[in-house]
């Protein structure tokens, strides 16, 4: 079983609860969703959501961590990938980045949330900590590329990430637009979904090509 397979293993209860109060802190806010009702809405006891996370503020960091750990998980075996150019692994990043923003729009409002708030929260730090980690590893892919020739030298990883980021989370907060300026009003969710997922991948594939080799 691979780090990232291990790292996605909880057991049914577990992850009812990190599904049920993700979409709760997303929709109502980490104050306005109570243990109570995350409980309700994954029907398990209170004492569970004690047992197997401790309090709401470590079931809040325990959502974050898995998120974020996983996008750490996957920069950290793409540097250890040697089949894949340093392209190719930009292209990766890409794909995994705009696949799990589409997917997980409960902990994007999270993020956004956190960010926009109080910065001195335990979670707005716990995620700033996952962010630096994310730009070094981004950074090592990029110097890696830059090493073998492959990517120019003056590259704003930072302005680079907020593109791909940025991008995605606005399409999908304008997805009416977009549904209307793509003839897609009627079309079901998944369908738009998988359209978006490929449609915003290569937009977003052509840009960083254009600014990492040009």
């Amino acid at each position: 079983m691979t780090a990232i397979e291990e790292m996605q293993v909880t057991t049914k209860k577990e992850t009812q609860i990190l599904e049920v109060a993700e979409r709760l802190f997303a929709t109502k806010g980490f104050e306005g969703a109570s243990v109570r009702e995350i409980a309700r809405d994954a029907d398990v006891s209170v004492s569970m959501i004690s047992y197997y996370f401790g309090s709401k503020e470590k079931l809040m960091e325990a959502i974050v961590l898995k998120r974020l750990g996983l996008v750490k998980l996957r920069l950290e075996h793409l540097l250890e990938d040697f089949r894949l150019s340093s392209l190719q692994k930009m292209y990766a990043v890409v794909d995994s980045n705009v696949e799990d923003i589409i997917e997980r729009q409960y902990f994007q409002k999270i993020m956004i949330r956190e960010q926009c708030g109080k910065s001195s929260t335990t979670t707005a730090r716990l995620i700033e900590d996952n962010r630096k980690d994310i730009g070094e590893l981004m950074r090592k892919l990029i110097s890696e590329g830059q090493r073998k020739g492959e990517f120019r030298g003056d590259v704003d990883i930072t302005l680079l990430m907020m593109t791909l980021i940025g991008t995605t989370n606005y399409i999908m907060a304008a997805e009416k637009h977009y549904r209307v300026e793509h003839d897609m009003m009627h079309t079901g969710k998944q369908e738009f979904q998988k359209f978006v997922t490929l449609h915003v991948s290569n937009y977003i594939k052509d840009i960083f090509r254009h600014v990492l080799c040009d």
